[in-house]
């Protein structure tokens, strides 16, 4: 027996009548080659409507019979498992944000550090300048010339941050746009910038309730009420 054999678990799912599927496609055939054109045909094409949903009522009814079982197991196996999952989640949040605090720390260090070495070097040629044209004053050209050159290349060393590589982790940047004024943001683009219109979402959802309450009175401006028609049957 294989060594994981015994970790597998077989779902046997018995195939619906097959009636079902003939009688589905011999409906959809039938609606492919519907002509109505007179009453009496519009009254057979509604029963015919009522057979479709009463059949697709039916099948929808086998369906659940097995994702029903499936979809409650895979519900109580995910339930099993959440508080393990919500465990490392959060741990894992935890442990990124310190090492994030960690390394903006030591850069904060670092950015300290290198503007007092910054202002050292600064004081350092300052001295130099200082003591070269003393030099030229007391006419000692060439230890002047000296203390020039030495100004020139009086650099602060770099200071970097003693925060660790670690292998295996990365800071990863991720920029990501935040709307700070919702109003301005629209009036900038209504009025500059409309090759970014595409920046602004309209909720159709929203906008559809807008519709269904207020329907021909409907008064937005670049909005309009569109009704829509559609056959509604019971089966």
């Amino acid at each position: 027996m294989d060594e994981h054999e015994s970790d597998l678990i077989v779902l046997t799912v018995e195939r619906p009548d097959e009636e079902l599927f003939d009688q589905s496609r011999s409906l959809m055939e039938l609606a492919q080659d519907y002509k109505i054109t007179s009453p009496e045909e519009a009254i057979e094409a509604a029963d015919d409507l009522k057979a479709v949903k009463a059949l697709a009522k039916e099948i929808n009814k086998k369906r659940l019979a097995i994702t029903g079982p499936i979809n409650k197991a895979l519900k109580e196996v995910n339930a099993l498992f959440k508080p393990a999952k919500d465990w490392l989640s959060e741990a894992e949040k935890l442990i990124k944000n310190k090492l994030l605090a960690f390394q903006r720390e030591q850069e904060r260090i670092a950015r300290k550090l290198q503007v007092e070495a910054d202002e050292r070097a600064r004081e350092e040629r300052s001295k130099l300048e200082e003591a070269a044209i003393a030099a030229e004053w007391m006419g000692e050209t060439e230890e002047a010339e000296e203390l020039r050159e030495e100004v020139e290349v009086q650099e602060a060393p770099v200071v970097v941050s003693i925060a660790p590589k670690i292998e295996g982790i990365t800071t990863r940047i991720t920029w990501k746009g935040e709307v700070t004024d919702k109003l301005l943001f629209v009036k900038y683009i209504a009025e500059k910038r409309n090759d970014l219109l595409e920046l602004i979402k309209i909720d159709q959802s929203a906008l559809n309730a807008q519709a269904r309450s207020l329907k021909e009175e409907l008064d937005i401006p670049g909005i309009k009420a569109v009704p829509e028609e559609t056959i509604v049957a019971r089966s």
